[in-house]
């Protein structure tokens, strides 16, 4: 997969406002990839992840503290922290409430669910084998390693029920429109990428908020004390605590290894755009759900 198409609606590397080159060494870069190495240290010493298998992809140059990993792992998280992906669901829907955990929950578990196909999709799509053992790694992890009880999607599915998301309400919201537009973005995004380094930069692009994204599913789903200390000790969001900056590392990898050439750069950065467009567009969805849900259910109450 190789093509020009599209490069020219990228915004310039240098105009991000640092150089690259020289970031790693800044103290601000620095003290996150402190924060960053103390996370990868819980998930190589955490109990949990290892009997489930989670260790991590082996990896002998772009490690965790690997300067240029630090540099680009900042220069992608300020790129996404533009974008305020968060901030509208955060100031409308700041409460918690039943309505709030039914909507996220049946939203993020239809997004779970396709997830597998997407990466195994992306997997199919890149160019050789090496490409192809890095992305498949995440699709890997999500399908249960080697133990089918564990399939990610079915794990959170049986956490949301934790917090009282019903089967009716699954299948009720999920045959409205707003939810099935982000998935067909995400799709289109995948499909309609010209090279693997846009494919490559979507990965990222959906991965860099996932701490953010887990936290906010947590919280989302906890509209009470009883069902936080229960879903704080559910194996789905251990797991995924400790795993997520592993996923970002993996993907800014891929940046790195792949991606050495300008063009290959600005193709992989405009999949990033992409990947952060499909959030926006996700937590919009669900901000506006749940003000329909709340509508809805003091009507019928």
């Amino acid at each position: 997969m190789e093509s020009t198409q599209g490069v020219q609606d990228v915004e310039p590397i240098q105009n991000w406002g640092e150089d690259t080159a020289g970031i790693a060494g800044e103290q601000g870069v620095a003290m996150s990839a402190v924060i960053l190495v103390k996370d990868l240290d819980q998930v190589v010493e955490s109990n949990e992840a290892k009997q489930a298998g989670y260790s991590g992809t082996k990896e002998a140059t772009y490690t965790l503290e690997h300067p240029e990993v630090m540099a680009w792992t900042h220069q992608f998280e300020q790129r996404a922290t533009e974008k305020k992906i968060f901030d509208l669901f955060t100031s409308l829907h700041a409460e918690p409430s039943r309505e709030k955990a039914t909507i996220v929950g049946v939203l993020w578990h239809r997004f779970s669910g396709f997830m597998p196909w997407f990466l195994c999709q992306a997997a199919a799509m890149v160019s050789s084998n090496e490409k192809r053992h890095y992305v498949i790694q995440t699709a890997f992890e999500e399908l249960g390693m080697r133990d089918a009880s564990e399939i990610h999607p079915n794990m959170f599915w049986n956490a949301a029920q934790i917090a009282g998301v019903t089967s009716e309400a699954r299948e009720r919201i999920r045959s409205t429109k707003e939810p099935a537009e982000a998935l067909t973005l995400l799709r289109t995004a995948l499909s309609d990428s010209q090279s693997d380094a846009e494919v490559l930069g979507l990965l990222l692009g959906l991965e860099i908020p996932a701490v953010e994204n887990i936290e906010t599913i947590l919280a989302s789903l906890c509209y009470s004390e009883e069902v936080a200390k229960k879903l704080n000790e559910h194996k789905f969001f251990k797991l995924h605590r400790q795993i997520e900056i592993e996923h970002v590392r993996l993907t800014v990898s891929n940046f790195l290894r792949f991606c050495t050439t300008e063009k290959d750069k600005h193709l992989f950065i405009k999949g990033f755009d992409h990947g952060l467009e499909f959030w926006l567009q996700f937590w919009t969805t669900a901000t506006s759900v749940i003000s329909h849900e709340m509508v809805r259910n003091k009507k019928s109450g």
